[in-house]
């Protein structure tokens, strides 16, 4: 039955296909979190997509959000998403105005004040070269109480999410000493603008639970197959990706 399936021209065919080497394996790229994270912080811009703001990428990745944050029980009691914003989404009506998307943004770039004016090393002479994987910035319209959101995203395609930094480099405590995800919400997260939502979100290619890998509880986890089942198929099958 082997050899026979083997000598079918169809089958081989469908082998051939499926064996086919993909443009990033081509470029030796396949497993790099930065041209992963360029990839979907172009996509979510959406200047390569045909279609109205309520069928748009982020519009979806806020969905996919939203679905994550009631799926997870560490979210139960305590929703990052306030409601009426929840509800714009679902029922994709929430008016926003891309501000910025970017990958590889500087963590000093947004969080600056955290750098500059902690005691216990505002003085240190070396600076933060945190990198953030995508940020996205953007005016919010039409919610109560909320004109801004900020959307940070750690992508981790093949490494787990990494540790304190060596202690020879450990010249800001209170942040070098603590994993990745716990840096990034300490020296982001902000509560001097009340009217400013921001969400926390952890990328990985693993399949998720109901609780979230992140070292800091606080990062919703969404996958690939998310991204690639709400966002990116249906663009291709709706024919609203520019060629």
């Amino acid at each position: 039955m082997l050899i026979e399936y083997g000598k079918n021209a169809e089958n081989r065919k469908l082998q051939s296909y499926y064996s086919r080497k993909s443009y990033m394996e081509k470029l030796g790229i396949a497993r790099a979190e930065e041209p992963h994270s360029a990839y979907w912080s172009n996509l979510l811009k959406g200047d390569d997509v045909n279609c109205n703001k309520n069928e748009s990428p982020l519009m979806w990745f806020l969905q996919v959000l939203v679905n994550r944050e009631l799926t997870a029980t560490a979210y139960a009691n305590n929703s990052p998403i306030p409601a009426d914003m929840k509800i714009a989404i679902i029922s994709r009506t929430l008016d926003f105005q891309i501000k910025e998307i970017k990958a590889e943004k500087k963590i000093k770039e947004i969080a600056g004040n955290y750098f500059y004016t902690n005691p216990n090393w505002c003085n240190v002479s070396e600076p933060c070269e945190d990198e953030l994987d995508i940020y996205i910035k953007c005016a919010i319209r039409g919610v109560k109480g909320i004109d801004e959101l900020e959307i940070v995203v750690e992508n981790k395609v093949t490494q787990k999410e990494n540790g304190p930094k060596a202690k020879k480099n450990q010249l800001r405590t209170g942040y070098d000493d603590k994993c990745q995800t716990e840096r990034y919400y300490t020296a982001c997260h902000t509560t001097s603008s009340p009217n400013k939502v921001q969400l926390f979100v952890l990328l990985t290619p693993d399949a998720i639970d109901k609780e979230t890998t992140a070292t800091d509880k606080h990062f919703i986890q969404i996958s690939y197959q998310d991204l690639l089942d709400t966002i990116l198929l249906p663009l291709i099958e709706s024919d609203s990706l520019l060629d």
